[in-house]
């Protein structure tokens, strides 16, 4: 079992077509897997949202003891850490997230200034 981290990221453009990404890496910082992908159209908030929960899809079945996630979005964090609202436009989406946790997956939230997550804007 060892420690992996992810790094995900999300964009929407001015006619609201969003997209999004993530990459893993192991421990030692090599990449596991990647993915970019289009999801319609949306807003921001919830494109970070699908971000998450397909890095986090993606990372399943890996043995992983804890992933490391970070993301340039603090308000995704809280969402993510505190209780809340569930008359929230993405209460589904962040349930449906934080049932990975339930279901045994640790996780540590991590918010990122932009620039620290170039990488992944890259795949974007």
């Amino acid at each position: 079992m060892s420690m992996f981290k992810l790094n995900c990221d999300a964009i929407v453009d001015p006619a609201s077509r969003a997209g999004c990404g993530g990459i893993l890496h192991n421990h030692h910082g090599v990449m596991i897997s990647a993915f970019s992908q289009n999801i319609g159209r949306c807003l921001i908030l919830k494109a970070e949202l699908w971000a998450i929960f397909i890095s986090v899809h993606m990372s399943r079945g890996r043995d992983f003891k804890i992933l490391f996630i970070e993301l340039d979005s603090q308000i995704v964090v809280s969402l993510l850490i505190n209780d809340y609202n569930n008359q929230h436009d993405c209460f589904s989406l962040v349930n449906r997230i934080k049932a990975f946790e339930a279901n045994g997956d640790r996780f540590s939230w991590k918010y990122i200034f932009r620039g620290a997550n170039q990488v992944v804007g890259c795949l974007v």
